[in-house]
């Protein structure tokens, strides 16, 4: 009689294990059968986004600012080289830093840009001009990038952007290359 149980509580252990076996292989089956259609919906994705990016190059691509600012501006009287209504006097340190900025977009790269100003001679010495009779917080670092520009020596145009972009308290946009010549040539083509 006890050889009767005894396998009959083994024959049920083992249709037991077989059992558990084959659950747990069925769940790790469908598991890795989820992640891999997860997996392909998240690639499906990004590959939308990536040619969404493809598709809006133009959209994204870089306006001279000063030139709508002139037009919308034009009845205003007096109109300083960014094409705003205000004098070296006026120009708070928040503005002094967005033009600093958008001026270092002709010369870096980075993912996410809203438009640029050129960099000319005028701007730069402009913007030296407010400094000799403004006093701003960080005007020792405006002070040094356009002495710089004014030199022509761009080669730290990512640092300078970055550090304006900063003190902006930037989060998108951070630059993070110079662009070749080719590149800022064909902004600058597309504006003059």
């Amino acid at each position: 009689m006890w050889n009767k149980i005894y396998r009959w509580v083994l024959s049920i252990s083992v249709i037991g294990i077989i059992g558990l076996i084959t659950y747990i292989g069925i769940n790790i089956y469908l598991d890795n059968e989820t992640r891999s259609e997860q997996k392909a919906v998240v690639k499906s994705e990004v590959e939308e986004l990536e040619e969404e990016k493809t598709d809006n190059k133009e959209e994204l691509a870089l306006t001279e600012l000063s030139k709508d600012k002139l037009a919308e501006n034009n009845e205003k009287g007096y109109l300083n080289v960014f094409g705003d209504p205000k004098s070296k006097d006026e120009i708070t340190e928040k503005m002094f830093k967005k033009y600093l900025n958008y001026m270092a977009h002709q010369k870096v790269y980075a993912e996410q840009m809203w438009g640029f100003y050129e960099i000319t001679p005028e701007r730069i010495d402009f913007l030296l001009e407010v400094l000799e009779i403004k006093t701003y917080e960080q005007e020792e670092v405006y002070k040094d990038i356009l002495t710089r520009w004014k030199q022509g020596e761009f080669s730290q145009a990512v640092e300078d952007h970055n550090k304006v972009w900063k003190l902006q308290d930037g989060n998108v946009g951070r630059a993070t290359r110079l662009l070749t010549e080719e590149e800022e040539q064909a902004i600058l083509d597309r504006y003059n």
